[in-house]
This record gives structure tokens, C-alpha cells and sequence, in this order.
């Protein structure tokens, strides 16, 4: 099962095409370079910081986007990129792959749900990124957003895995 909050735009761009699916040589070992230490500290750090600037920020205007979004809907909104990574996840996991939105973004999940039919990946909405579901209204899920999201996934593997 993969998890989608969001589009992951951001992230495709910042990585070398295309993308490369085969583990790491390294994956499972612990490298303990002075290097990659100081690596983990700065971007924990930087980590930190982000956090704190993101907090402190006031409530952002999202009309805009909104705007732009239902003046733009005679194209799907799922980047190639990200229907690429669906299509290989699916070619390497066949049946066993399941996709799971958990955006509130009803556009977005309507393209996912679109393509992935038109590609045979098995797939699921289930809007968990509300407010209220969400610490401090913003980011990773609080406890109840955990336990709904857990729920998702044992009625997904259910639905899926009937037996």
C-alpha cells in the first residue's frame, strides 16, 4: 500500500530523471562517516527550523489556488511523474499494489482515481488531511488521525484481502 497526502510535484523536481527503483547497494547499513553525521545533523537542524517557521506563520489564503485549480480542469491535475512511479510500484507489486489518497482534495483524487482505473492499479480515497485530524491543524496526522487512517488501511487490506 502507498499513502498519498499530496501531488509530490515539489519532490519529483528536485530528483534526476528517470527514476531509478532499485534499492541501494548501502540499504540496511549504517554508515557512521563523520560526513554523513554532520549530513543528519545540519538537515535535522534545518528540519527544526523549517518546523518552527512554518508555526509561526499565520493562516495562509488559499483562493488563489482554488481559482486557478476549477479554471484549469480540462487536464488532469496527476503529474507524470507521479503516474510513472504509480505504474512501476504496480508493475513490481502487480495485485499486491494498492494506492490510498488521503488528500481532501476532491479534483485530485478524481484524476488519481481516473488513471488509475485507465491503468488497472487498484486505488482508494480516503480524505484523512482535515484540521482537526492533523496536529496544530497543519502537516502529519494527530492521534486521531492516526487511528482513522489505521482504520483505512484494515478496511482496505479487507476489502482487497476478503479472505
Amino acid at each position: 500500500m502507498l499513502i498519498l497526502e499530496k501531488d509530490y510535484t515539489d519532490w519529483f523536481n528536485r530528483h534526476p530523471n528517470p527514476f531509478c527503483f532499485q534499492p541501494d547497494n548501502q540499504l540496511g547499513t549504517i554508515n557512521n562517516s563523520k560526513t554523513v553525521k554532520l549530513q543528519t545533523l545540519l538537515r535535522n537542524n534545518f528540519s527544526y527550523f523549517a518546523l518552527l517557521a512554518t508555526g509561526t506563520k499565520g493562516k495562509t489564503n488559499n483562493s488563489e489556488k482554488e481559482i486557478q485549480n476549477s479554471a484549469n480542469k480540462n487536464t488532469l491535475e496527476v503529474s507524470q511523474e507521479l503516474l510513472s512511479c504509480l505504474k512501476q510500484f504496480d508493475s513490481i507489486y502487480e495485485n499486491d499494489f494498492i494506492l490510498i489518497s488521503i488528500t481532501e482534495d476532491q479534483d485530485f483524487n478524481h484524476d488519481l482515481d481516473t488513471l488509475c482505473r485507465q491503468n488497472g492499479i487498484n486505488y482508494i480515497s480516503c480524505p484523512l488531511l482535515d484540521k482537526e485530524l492533523q496536529l496544530h491543524g497543519n502537516g502529519h496526522l494527530n492521534e486521531r488521525g492516526n487511528q482513522r487512517l489505521g482504520q483505512a488501511l484494515i478496511n482496505t487490506y479487507l476489502k482487497f484481502y476478503p479472505d
